[in-house]
């Protein structure tokens, strides 16, 4: 009896490795992709479809957005409004889009204190701002420069 006991053990033990290596579970994962464009004094600085389209959902309700283009140019939204058709206004304290990137000779823009614009929840999926930045380091008396944009994912679904 103990003889047969580990012949069936090993059979059994290779059965098992054949059967759980039989399979590849190496299936590529469903990224959500998504669109953006943003505009900057009326002239496109970044567009693309991909998957650098994403959010970051914060707390007591608040919810951020966030596009970007490798390190070119990125885009933070917060506070996005959760109602389909609603808009939120950019008051640069609480809601504020935060652009990011070499756009204007080596410089980085950021919503002044006194920024302003709208945020648009288009669609379940897809959200449009406008606003104006100034030059973070010469923001006090630098040039204002005007954004508008459009962000579309199927990630944003998810914002409720």
């Amino acid at each position: 009896m103990k003889n047969s006991i580990l012949p069936f053990s090993l059979i059994l033990a290779l059965c098992l490795v054949f059967v759980s290596c039989d399979k590849d579970d190496d299936t590529t994962p469903n990224v959500a992709k998504g669109t953006y464009e943003v505009l900057m004094n009326g002239e496109i600085v970044a567009e693309g479809n991909d998957a650098d389209v994403g959010y970051a959902e914060g707390g007591e309700g608040s919810v951020s957005v966030s596009i970007s283009k490798d390190e070119e140019v990125s885009v933070l939204i917060s506070s996005v409004p959760i109602e389909i058709g609603s808009s939120v206004a950019i008051d640069g304290s609480d809601v504020t889009v935060s652009v990011l990137g070499n756009l204007v000779g080596g410089s980085y823009l950021t919503p002044v204190v006194d920024a302003s614009g709208t945020i648009i929840r288009v669609s379940d999926s897809k959200f449009t701002f406008v606003c104006t930045c100034k030059d973070l380091a010469d923001w006090v008396d630098g040039p204002t420069y005007e954004f508008e944009g459009t962000i579309e994912s199927s990630a944003y679904k998810m914002v409720k």
